[in-house]
């Protein structure tokens, strides 16, 4: 059996113990001591706060850390990220590595983003970089725009206001005032009307009915007589129809033509021409025919009284 100093048996657990914590903290980082790895290289403008042990994420699984952040020798200011991922992992050598918050607490992390190429970045390759606004970067980004907006609806207010206040002067809310008095009387008017309108129906309830019921069965006679209006309508169609096909011209053209030979006629009288006419125009013959009249009617009366002295009778035949 080797015997074993206590000295070296102290050196073994001394040994043990710092190996065991050195893989300890390196596991507490992420890291795995046994497990290969690859480191990849990105440059950024700006890194938005990733610190370094920040994890390495693909497609939401973890797959790295970062290593070591520093800045780029050429005094450009912009900074280099040193990460690695397992060797087992695929990440395409097209791939975006973009820097985006990990929790609404602002811690950052890296994305990898994946490309279109089947071949893997090699040991040490530089991929390409992005940063992606986190929830307070986007929502400073919108707040400085709605505060402008914000500053200009404010000065419009405000020039609102001051004008308002120039428009309702003491002469104008005067004027005002006897406008929505008035208004308001107009609306107690018309409230009256309605009142009366509301009353009016009310009360004629009952004739307002009976006229819609007399409205009603006047509809419901045309309807029932639409046969018989429609005979009507034929018939008058026909009596149009046989007027229309009767000779009036010519009978209208001979009433005028008789007309205007009664007017001649009624002129010749008038001119004195013919027996009527002269017995019309001449006073002379007039006064004759009344003078011969009367003659004639005293003749008469003296037959009447004395007709022996006209006529004589013989039984005999004697004179």
């Amino acid at each position: 059996m080797i015997n074993i100093s206590k000295e070296v048996k102290i050196g073994l657990i001394v040994t043990g113990a710092l190996v065991a914590a050195i893989w300890g903290i390196n596991y507490l980082k992420g890291r795995d001591l046994f497990s290969v790895s690859k480191e990849y290289h990105v440059i950024y403008p700006q890194v938005n706060g990733l610190a370094k042990s920040n994890l390495i994420k693909l497609n939401g699984y973890k797959v790295g850390q970062v290593e070591m952040i520093s800045f780029l020798p050429d005094n450009s200011g912009r900074i280099l990220i040193d990460f690695t991922a397992g060797s087992s992992i695929f990440i395409s050598e097209d791939a975006t590595a973009v820097i985006a918050s990990a929790d609404f607490l602002g811690t950052k992390e890296i994305q990898i983003k994946l490309g279109t190429s089947k071949t893997p970045a090699k040991n040490g390759a530089t991929l390409k970089g992005d940063v992606q606004l986190g929830l307070t970067e986007s929502l400073g980004n919108q707040v400085g725009p709605v505060k402008d907006k914000l500053e200009v609806l404010l000065q419009s207010i405000d020039t609102l206001t001051r004008n308002l206040n120039a428009t309702f002067n003491a002469q104008n809310k005067k004027h005002i005032n006897e406008s929505l008095e008035s208004l308001n009387a107009t609306l107690k008017h018309f409230d009256r009307i309605s009142a009366a309108l509301d009353e009016m129906s009310t009360t004629n309830n009952g004739e307002i009915k009976t006229t819609l019921d007399n409205v009603n069965s006047i509809s419901k006679n045309l309807k029932d007589n639409n046969d018989k209006i429609d005979n009507i309508v034929d018939n008058l169609s026909a009596i149009s129809d046989s007027l229309a096909a009767a000779n009036l011209k010519s009978a209208i053209d001979n009433l005028n033509k008789n007309m205007s030979e009664f007017a001649i006629i009624l002129k010749k009288i008038n001119d004195g021409e013919g027996s009527l006419g002269a017995l019309l125009k001449d006073d002379k013959l007039y006064a004759n025919l009344n003078s011969s009249a009367a003659h004639l009617d005293s003749l008469l009366i003296d037959v009447k009284a004395n007709p022996k002295h006209y006529v004589r009778f013989s039984v005999f035949g004697k004179k």
